[in-house]
């Protein structure tokens, strides 16, 4: 059953003029599994859903947007959710998805003992920043070799480029604000 996500990645692969097989050679992904992704007939991965939007141009939480117009605010119950079963984890846009935005604003709940993803991992260009900062519970974040703890309170920032993730190896959930600019998650 085609969604949301299925069909904007659908129409963004046509907008490029791109056939399934070059997509696949740019994602690194089977034409035949992006084509069940287009269908709705599979749910990607992170890391799949990450390769897809660099290739397509866009930001991952583009792929999501259901509408593409100058939305000034967001409401709470109107925010766009990503949830990734797999690794207990919800990551929810407070900022606007339009062409030419210069920041991307997401929130994050990690469940106890669950991390944003299997492995360290990119993002963006060399030029691209995030900065972090924890509402509530502790999140252990790892940039490349380092590794801090931080507590609710608690910011940081680095290049988005550099291999990261997010743990939560607290016995309550974890929630953090990502601001990424320009958006690149």
């Amino acid at each position: 059953m085609e969604t949301v996500l299925s069909s904007n990645i659908k129409a963004l692969r046509k907008q490029r003029g791109l056939t399934l097989q070059a997509l696949g050679e740019a994602t690194d992904l089977s034409p035949g599994f992006l084509s069940q992704i287009e269908s709705g007939q599979s749910s990607p991965s992170l890391a799949s859903l990450r390769r897809i939007a660099q290739a397509l141009g866009v930001s991952l939480f583009f792929l999501v947007a259901s509408d593409r117009g100058n939305v000034s605010v967001i409401r709470s119950d109107q925010r766009k959710r990503l949830e990734m079963p797999q690794h207990t984890v919800a990551f929810e846009v407070l900022s606007p998805e339009e062409k030419g935005s210069n920041l991307q604003a997401v929130m994050t709940t990690l469940s106890p003992g669950q991390s944003s993803c299997d492995g360290l991992m990119p993002h963006g260009d060399a030029q691209s920043q995030e900065f972090v900062y924890v509402l509530s519970g502790v999140v252990n974040l790892s940039v490349a070799s380092e590794s801090v703890e931080l507590q609710a309170g608690d910011a940081a920032s680095f290049r988005c480029a550099l291999p990261h993730r997010y743990c939560n190896q607290g016995q309550e959930p974890a929630v953090f604000l990502a601001i990424m600019a320009p958006p690149s998650f």
